[in-house]
């Protein structure tokens, strides 16, 4: 017990490798005679000295009321009072045991002595029922002089220089029940589609150490709120640097803006912002990473969002909830700046988007022995392997123009990366034909009539949804397409067949009712009907196993099957991405794409016990597990007994 009275006992202490954070706690209901240190106000001095604190109260207290403080080294010199009131800026999932939690507070130095008082709205003294205080040292740990720092201040419509959370120094035990890896994760990803981008500020000092202040803000989410994770999407220091938030990358819901964070990414610029401006390095990579993020998106738009209409693409706090402050007026005013930037960096893109030779789902092969496969889309990217001639693979993303060359991101049995244009060559013959002469077909989506096929062949008729027609020649492939000559009521020309569906009849499909599949792509959307526009029940990573349940459907170009899963549940998702059986117990399979861990425990957060050189055979005795968005697999093999992530095997 310390000199200013209360119980301080309750400290947590996490580590995981080099990264240390400590956290106490002071609960006044359990203080022996808390040392009054005026009329009004109480005190007491923590276990050590903290450089993060927040007062928080049972859920049955007043959610206006303030908790002033005042903090010391020495218990002579104090601070000037801080008034902190519910922490509203970074709301996001339920908060633990219902309690009501404060904003936190960063110090510029450490303090060891607190002296508070609670205020009504009114700013009378008043009672706060189980009022605590948890105190932070996330000193422990890399600083921004450890790391390697890329900042991002030149916008381009690259991804940006990002700072991983191993390298600020994300403790994963954080994420699982009693921060034991063997519990679950407590807050398991979700995905919704990026509509908006909503910018906070972190209302803390400007200029101290960033990797501090996400050590603290992570712990104060994760671990003390409840939540499991940090609420942000990324985070960006005054340097220009931006970091890695919540787990689980593109498209994952964070916890930041209560439900405006469904459908939104949310980006904290570390500082405060009420009264000074955010630095010119901090802008341009809020710039970058909101262009990042919003790439597909208009900055300059809006729409219906949750309760609001003509919501903005580019958003702030404060446009979610007016009467918060986040992100500060200095930063709020900088709003149209940077719609307008993010304009500018996405014209680029708009102007220099490269016409696509490949769509998702063709295959391709390799022409050039010794081709280069890479891990991201651009020569400074890691090199894989070095690919054979004649080599297999499916297209499921790109173009993207970069290095004077067009990227496709490719998948196959040698692995899953990024190779130039130039080299790859379509399989036309090896993709079957959809449709024969003499078949009825009708228009799906409505669609252009073509002179030949092309997109350059002119126009000659436009079919409506419905409309039928008779095939007589195809398919021939150009610009991305298979394309069907038909005879329709509007005269006869070419059509793209993603836009032409069999005329009656059941569609048919490479598996059957029954049926043991596998995702063979990185991220399969389990729809809730068989449509790319239907709504998305859940994203399944490489590997995670189904069984089909029913008849498959054709439409948008795709041929859907209805699946069941152990872990996402049911919906539709599209059968180009998956494969017939794959991974599972019994199974031999090696490594794919270079070095892999092994770890002992399905999970990201787990040791690692050995890394697997490529190419290493394995048998598989467990899995799959779904874990930090991967299918992770239990194997046996020359390097001993663990779980590996399913991506990056492939059947021996």
């Amino acid at each position: 017990m310390a000199a200013l009275g209360g119980t301080t006992g309750r400290i947590a202490r996490a580590q995981d490798g080099q990264v240390e954070t400590l956290a106490g706690k002071w609960i006044e209901e359990e203080s022996v005679g808390a040392f009054t240190i005026a009329s009004d106000r109480l005190g007491f001095r923590a276990d050590f000295p903290f450089f993060a604190i927040a007062p928080h109260w049972g859920g049955d207290g007043d959610p206006s009321a303030l908790v002033e403080m005042q903090f010391s080294s020495d218990g002579e010199s104090w601070t000037d009072p801080v008034a902190v009131g519910v922490a509203s800026d970074d709301a996001g999932q339920s908060d633990r045991d219902g309690r009501i939690f404060g904003r936190l507070v960063m110090l510029e130095s450490g303090a060891s002595r607190v002296q508070y008082r609670a205020l009504d709205a009114d700013g009378a003294p008043t009672d706060l029922p189980s009022l605590a205080f948890t105190y932070i040292d996330a000193t422990g740990g890399p600083s921004i002089d450890d790391i390697f720092r890329a900042a991002a201040v030149e916008p381009t419509v690259e991804r940006p220089p990002i700072i991983s959370r191993a390298d600020w120094g994300a403790n994963e035990r954080y994420q699982h029940e009693d921060q034991k890896r063997s519990k679950p994760i407590v807050w398991p990803p979700e995905y919704q589609t990026v509509e908006h981008v909503v910018i906070h500020h972190s209302a803390t000092p400007n200029f101290q150490d960033p990797l501090t202040t996400v050590r603290s803000i992570y712990y104060y989410h994760a671990v003390e709120r409840g939540w499991g994770d940090i609420g942000y999407n990324y985070l960006v220091d005054w340097q220009g640097n931006v970091y890695e938030g919540r787990v689980g990358g593109d498209n994952v819901v964070g916890g930041h803006a209560y439900q405006y964070a469904h459908g939104s990414s949310g980006i904290c610029t570390i500082g405060n912002f009420m009264d000074d401006e955010p630095t010119d390095e901090a802008l341009a990579a809020l710039i970058w990473i909101t262009a990042w993020v919003g790439r597909d998106l208009d900055p300059w738009g809006s729409a219906d969002f949750h309760e609001q209409s003509d919501f903005p693409t580019i958003a702030s706090h404060r446009d979610c909830f007016p009467k918060d402050l986040c992100p500060g007026d200095m930063l709020y005013a900088d709003l149209d700046y940077i719609r307008g930037a993010v304009a500018e960096v996405l014209s680029y893109q708009s102007d220099t988007e490269p016409n696509s030779t490949f769509g998702d789902g063709d295959e391709v092969r390799i022409i050039y022995d010794g081709t280069n496969l890479r891990s991201g889309p651009g020569l400074d990217f890691t090199i894989l392997r070095e690919l054979p001639w004649d080599s297999r693979f499916l297209v499921n993303d790109g173009p993207v123009n970069s290095d004077d060359y067009n990227w496709y991101k490719v998948t196959g049995d040698l692995g899953l990366g990024w190779c130039v244009e130039p080299n790859l060559e379509l399989l036309a013959d090896s993709v079957p034909a959809r449709f024969s002469v003499g078949d009825s077909v009708v228009a799906s989506n409505g669609v252009r009539l073509r002179a030949f096929a092309g997109l350059s062949g002119s126009v000659i008729g436009r079919l409506a949804n419905g409309d039928e027609g008779t095939v007589l020649d195809g398919p021939d492939y150009a610009d991305g397409y298979f394309w069907y000559r038909i005879e329709t009521n509007v005269g006869t020309g070419w059509s793209a067949s993603d836009f032409l569906e069999a005329n009656g009849g059941p569609s048919t499909g490479d598996f059957q009712i029954g049926d043991a599949v596998t995702v063979a792509t990185d991220l399969l959307r389990l729809r809730t009907s068989p449509s790319t526009s239907a709504g998305t029940n859940a994203t399944m990573p490489f590997g995670t196993q189904l069984q089909i349940n029913g008849s498959p459907e054709r439409a948008d170009g795709y041929t859907w099957y209805p699946v069941n899963t152990s872990s996402y549940g049911s919906g539709w998702c599209a059968g180009e991405y998956l494969t017939a059986g794959g991974l599972g117990p019994g199974n031999d399979a090696r490594v794919i794409d270079g070095e892999l861990n092994l770890r002992s425990g399905p999970g990201l957060g787990e040791d690692v016990v050995a890394v697997m050189a490529d190419g290493t055979l394995v048998s598989i005795t467990g899995g799959p597990t779904n874990a930090d968005g991967y299918a992770w697999f239990e194997v046996a093999g020359d390097y001993g007994n663990g779980w590996c992530v399913g991506r990056f095997l492939t059947i021996a």
